[in-house]
């Protein structure tokens, strides 16, 4: 299961400059991504740059991938006796949900356009796929698409989660 993890004081910073949540910025893996490998510097572990988006916004998130783990965090400091130790903490894709339904994502509307990613990123990016998501031709009434429609954007995503909680339902 694919889990997300990040110090809370890189998290707490990230929504002080850059007005955005991890919480957030983790939604893009949902959704197909752009990504390439961030080779800006020598960072001593692989880091990817990638673009997804969350509704309607874009999000770029730095993240380095350590085998099921995605870390939307890769900045790690060891502590000194001067220090405290960093608070880490893993979620889930449902856990996060369940942190953002309970008013914990600090994402902010005024929040800044991330940097314009160059050809560079472009020549060598690659689309990624959530791993278990399929693409399928669906015929549905036409006032059950427009219901879901009219909820706002997304309304696929919420399609999808209303036959999640029926299949989950129906497996008990």
């Amino acid at each position: 299961m694919l889990q997300f993890t990040w110090h809370e004081d890189k998290h707490a910073a990230n929504v002080k400059n850059h007005k955005v949540s991890f919480l957030r910025a983790a939604l893009i893996f949902e959704n197909e991504i752009v990504e390439m490998i961030d080779d800006r510097e020598d960072y001593g572990e692989l880091r990817y740059v990638a673009l997804g988006h969350v509704q309607t916004t874009v999000y770029r998130v730095v993240y380095t991938d350590r085998t099921t783990e995605r870390f939307t965090s890769s900045a790690h400091r060891r502590p000194t006796s001067m220090t405290k130790k960093p608070t880490t903490v893993r979620y889930t894709l449902t856990e996060i949900k369940q942190q953002i339904a309970q008013g914990k994502d600090k994402t902010r509307a005024d929040a800044p356009e991330g940097p314009k990613e160059d050809s560079k990123f472009w020549n060598r990016a690659r689309v990624v796929v959530p791993p278990g998501k399929t693409s399928v031709h669906l015929r549905v009434d036409s006032d059950v698409l427009e219901w879901f429609k009219k909820q706002g954007d997304g309304h696929l995503t919420r399609m999808n989660a209303v036959l999640r909680s029926y299949v989950d339902a129906h497996r008990r």
